[in-house]
């Protein structure tokens, strides 16, 4: 073999070596995506109790940004957010909430009708809840929390009005117990449905004032 055949084969050989480097470099697994569905405990029922006479629908709810995405939103020590490209949900915060909504109430025997937006049965009063909060907070690294803030407005019967009845907000938080996105997501429904409590109190007690 001639000397210059030799170069040529050392030369090619260290641009192979090169490129092989490279392509190892742009070809690490990426990190496995986790979505998850909400999954909110149902609330307790008081054994007997009787529903009231009057039913509602959940109406609207909307989330005011960065809870509006599908990743989950970290709280951070600086006062920053962060949204996970990774974890998250498989549908928006404000779909999956008004669908829990429905059902939590549903599960309260509280009231004689609760339906979802778009129901063709009439109702004697509506709820439209705005997600405020919607974050993991990581503000204090050895007590994580799912923090859940929404503002309600219980509305009159006749959705061409939505004369408002009743407002509040709710507030639900609970322990995030593992550093791992499936712990996080846990976190978020116990949250939830401490938040749900809180907005099933302001509205049972609003009968009175719902017109029929």
């Amino acid at each position: 073999m001639t000397r210059t055949n030799t170069l040529r084969i050392a030369s090619w050989s260290l641009v192979l070596l090169a490129f092989g480097s490279g392509c190892s470099m742009f070809s690490r697994p990426a990190t496995d995506q986790a979505q998850f569905l909400l999954a909110v405990p149902a609330p307790a029922v008081v054994s007997g109790a009787k529903p009231s006479a009057w039913s509602i629908e959940v109406r609207r709810v909307t989330a005011t940004a960065p809870f509006d995405g599908l990743g989950f939103v970290y709280a951070q020590a600086d006062g920053s957010w962060r949204t996970d490209s990774y974890a998250g949900w498989i549908a928006s915060p404000s779909t999956m909430l008004s669908s829990s909504l429905v059902a939590f109430l549903s599960n309260s025997k509280q009231f004689s009708l609760v339906s979802g937006q778009g129901a063709t049965v009439a109702t004697d009063a509506g709820i439209t809840i705005v997600i405020e909060r919607f974050c993991a907070d990581y503000t204090k690294t050895d007590a994580a929390r799912a923090v859940v803030q929404l503002r309600w407005y219980l509305t009159s019967g006749d959705a061409s009005k939505d004369a408002v009845v009743e407002s509040g907000v709710a507030v639900g938080e609970a322990p995030i117990r593992a550093a791992t996105p499936g712990a996080v997501a846990d976190g978020f429904g116990a949250a939830v449905a401490v938040a749900f409590g809180e907005i099933l109190a302001g509205i049972a007690g609003s009968s009175g004032a719902v017109s029929h």
